[in-house]
């Protein structure tokens, strides 16, 4: 997929941007509705899948609403996203409305935020890699071709597992001391001859030869009342969440310890024990799901920018750092960062010196540090609540008591409750 039939360019741009994930492609189509037309380049062959739990939340779709970007994927039509539900090992679960959001699969939005980026005049190559050097150069590889150039401002927006940073050191990552990794699949519910796999991917760790695929199961009436809700178990080892799509398509994304997925003999066994208590019927095909598996997901980095001769470097969305997300916070990161970097590249070309009075090196690091703090503090103060089985058992059951408390519930999840409609239930106590 790219904007035109070309391969790569023979004159460098003033901002490329590396990685078309969400902070990518938004960044890219704001630059280009300000007249500044950037390359976007993304090392994998669009359509391509993420490991992701697509579930768009209001608060992302409200940022891409401020920006005129909503409408490209509401045309998709997207299912909405209305009620939360979270269960435990021994069968206690609560169930809440939330703000409407809407569930995406990352290759369909992807794809059309890089198309509305294009049609703005923003340039895309797919199966394109980067790599910056410490003189911020960068390397592009396309096709078995590459080239080496130079450009006025860059945007890193490769996420946790991108490489386009290695190279400089300034940009070193630092990872949580015991970290989850991140993992997800794709079921198809609708049609039993299909069998679905996400593409090749990082596999999670400690888990030897190959994944196998996973025959569809047919959609049954006791799937209806799931649609429009995202179901989520928890374990002390971590937690898994469900998501319906569209087309009987239904996502299953989980963060969990890598020690337990060694264990449990793979990632679909680990997910398995995770939901088992709710959705047996998903944990029995989640067995045998083709996984694909992220790096350690809670990491930060120092040093958000940096700053040689007449280059500016800029790192956002999840390669500026990233913790455990739960509903879509992962991606409402993104847009926001996307959102918040481009006046900060604005300024980077309109300044000739960056050490000069009108530009301050570290301002980008500050402001986006500023930026999340207070909602990456609320993942992981939640991460940890949720290590806690005895906890988490008894605020499930208090919350079937008391609605306030289910509702606060619903915004430490991050997704606001609507209106006081809470149904609440208690299964085996543990």
């Amino acid at each position: 997929m790219t904007v035109r039939a070309t391969d790569l360019p023979s004159q460098a741009p003033d901002v490329l941007i590396v990685g078309a994930g969400p902070a990518g492609t938004v960044a890219a189509a704001m630059l280009a509705a300000r007249g500044i037309p950037a390359l976007l380049v993304d090392r994998a062959a669009f359509p391509r899948s993420k490991v992701c739990g697509c579930c768009l939340s209001d608060r992302a779709i409200a940022a891409l609403e401020s920006v005129d970007l909503a409408a490209c994927l509401r045309d998709l039509d997207p299912p909405e996203l209305r009620r939360l539900r979270v269960f435990d090992s021994t069968g206690v679960h609560a169930e809440f409305a939330i703000t409407p959001g809407w569930a995406l699969s990352r290759d369909a939005m992807d794809a059309a935020l890089a198309r509305e980026a294009c049609r703005r005049g923003a340039m895309f190559l797919d199966a394109c890699s980067a790599r910056i050097h410490a003189d911020l150069s960068v390397s592009l590889t396309r096709g078995g071709t590459s080239t080496r150039v130079r450009t006025r401002a860059i945007i890193a927006a490769d996420g946790i597992a991108g490489s386009s940073l290695q190279k400089v050191d300034p940009m070193a990552w630092r990872v949580s001391s015991a970290p989850r990794i991140g993992m997800s699949c794709v079921l198809d519910l609708a049609d039993g001859s299909r069998t679905i796999q996400v593409g090749p991917g990082e596999r999670a760790p400690g888990v030897d030869g190959s994944f196998h695929g996973l025959p569809g199961a047919k959609a049954g009436a006791e799937r209806a009342e799931s649609r429009g809700v995202i179901r989520m178990g928890v374990l002390r080892e971590g937690y898994a969440g469900v998501t319906d799509l569209a087309s009987g398509l239904c996502v299953v994304a989980a963060a969990i310890r890598p020690e337990f997925v060694r264990a449990s003999g793979g990632p679909g066994e680990a997910v398995a024990k995770v939901l088992a208590s709710d959705e047996p019927e998903l944990a029995r095909l989640a067995r045998s799901a083709a996984w694909k598996g992220a790096p350690a997901l809670t990491r930060s980095r120092e040093s958000l920018e940096c700053h040689v001769g007449g280059t500016s470097l800029f790192v956002a969305g999840d390669a500026a750092g990233y913790v455990e997300p739960f509903t879509g916070e992962g991606m409402s990161w993104a847009i926001d960062a996307a959102i918040a970097v481009v006046p900060f590249v604005e300024r980077a070309l309109i300044t000739r010196d960056v050490q000069g009075s009108t530009f301050l090196p570290g301002a980008w690091t500050a402001h986006a540090k500023r930026l999340f703090r207070l909602r990456h503090a609320r993942c992981r103060t939640l991460s940890l609540a949720l290590r806690s089985p005895l906890g988490v058992h008894s605020t499930l059951r208090v919350a079937s008591r008391v609605p306030r408390v289910a509702s606060t519930l619903a915004a430490a999840f991050g997704r606001q409750p609507t209106g006081s409609r809470q149904r609440i239930s208690t299964g085996a106590m543990a």
